[in-house]
């Protein structure tokens, strides 16, 4: 009976892990993502440019660029920005304070003392925020800091590099960390996709784009131009990869977009840092009979056990019936033996008892009388 019991709460436990989706993936091979927290407070749309008509996108959907590349001096990107290159329209950003715990760059531009990883002040100066494309100074400069960042060591890189600059910080004042090295650790990959350059005389060949999110950062990317990538990593239009990433600064990028233009922070760098997903364990397909013969026997044994029960009660009830029905006695022979009982005569001892015991506690007080001495 105890064995049966413990088999019976032993289904009930396995039933309970089973009902659990997270711990099917050493059946299905595929990982259940847990489910995203909820009110959490969502950061604003992607910063425009120019004020148009306003356009609504799809869930989980961002702005990305319409013209990837734009060689240097290209006379589009010229015409459309006018002939003044100070013109171009910003939109205003509130001031956001640094996390606590970090050290902001000195204001007005990346005066940090000269090391390795410290850029020509004048490779800086050339970068214009809020520009469609590149114009040929921002252009060759561009080329330069990614030759330099191409001869670093990843590691001297990130540290030197600033960490947890959000969205904000590089909106609200772009020229306190132009030209300075930052980190994004844990940011999410959506685009990747490369183009090739005209001959340079840095050697560069090729130059990938990526277009990342950070935790802060919402709906509104970063851009990252960049030499080289993680063998392996996924290459596209829509992807979803985890990333690592140090690079340079340079400027707030104007791109075109469904509604109008808009603008996303662009840093140079060497490259990036693939954070692969976690393999997914594969079933062993030699142990699928055992679980599957594991549950027959399970079944089976619980089959029995309950026909036994049922069986078992059926013939209790059976034997109960028999014994009432065999039964050979009157239905008055068992009163037959029961005395009747005169209330009246009852009455009438409990009250002579009651008398006897008053008169033999007046006897003894009497006694107790005479003793005393006078």
């Amino acid at each position: 009976m105890m064995g049966l019991l413990g088999l019976l709460v032993l289904v009930v436990i396995l039933i309970n892990f089973a009902a659990d989706s997270a711990n099917w993936v050493w059946l299905t091979g595929e990982q259940v993502e847990p489910e995203a927290p909820a009110g959490k407070e969502e950061v604003a749309g992607p910063r425009r440019v120019l004020r148009d008509e306003e356009d609504e996108l799809p869930p989980g959907g961002f702005r990305t660029p319409m013209d990837r590349v734009r060689p240097a001096g290209d006379a589009a990107a010229t015409a459309r920005k006018g002939e003044d290159e100070d013109t171009g329209a910003e939109s205003p950003v509130a001031e956001a304070e640094g996390p606590v715990g970090m050290t902001l760059p000195p204001a007005g531009g990346a005066t940090v003392p000269a090391d390795e990883t410290t850029l020509d002040p004048a490779l800086v100066a050339a970068a214009r925020d809020d520009t469609l494309g590149f114009f040929r100074a921002e252009w060759e400069a561009a080329l330069t800091i990614l030759a330099k960042a191409r001869n670093l060591r990843p590691d001297v890189m990130e540290r030197k590099a600033l960490n947890n600059v959000s969205y904000s910080q590089l909106f609200a004042d772009p020229e306190r960390y132009r030209g300075r090295l930052i980190t994004f650790e844990d940011a999410v990959l959506k685009r990747l996709t490369s183009f090739t350059v005209p001959e340079n005389p840095h050697g560069i060949e090729r130059i990938y784009e990526a277009w990342f999110f950070t935790r802060d950062s919402g709906k509104n990317p970063f851009v990252l131009r960049c030499t080289s990538i993680p063998e392996g990593i996924p290459q596209g239009e829509s992807i979803d990869e985890r990333i690592r990433l140090t690079g340079y600064f340079f400027k707030v990028y104007q791109y075109e977009s469904v509604g109008g233009l808009y603008a996303a922070p662009m840093l140079l760098g060497k490259r990036l840092r693939w954070i692969p997903a976690p393999a997914k364990p594969q079933t062993d397909p030699h142990f699928i009979p055992y679980l599957l013969g594991g549950l027959a026997l399970i079944g089976t044994v619980l089959g029995i056990a309950v026909w036994w029960f049922a069986a078992h009660e059926t013939r209790v009830r059976r034997s109960s019936l028999a014994r009432v029905r065999m039964s050979t006695h009157e239905p008055g022979e068992a009163l037959q033996n029961i005395q009747a009982v005169d209330l009246h005569e009852v009455l009438q001892e409990l009250a002579e008892e009651h008398r006897e015991e008053e008169e033999k506690e007046e006897g003894e007080e009497k006694e107790e009388e005479q003793e005393q001495p006078s």
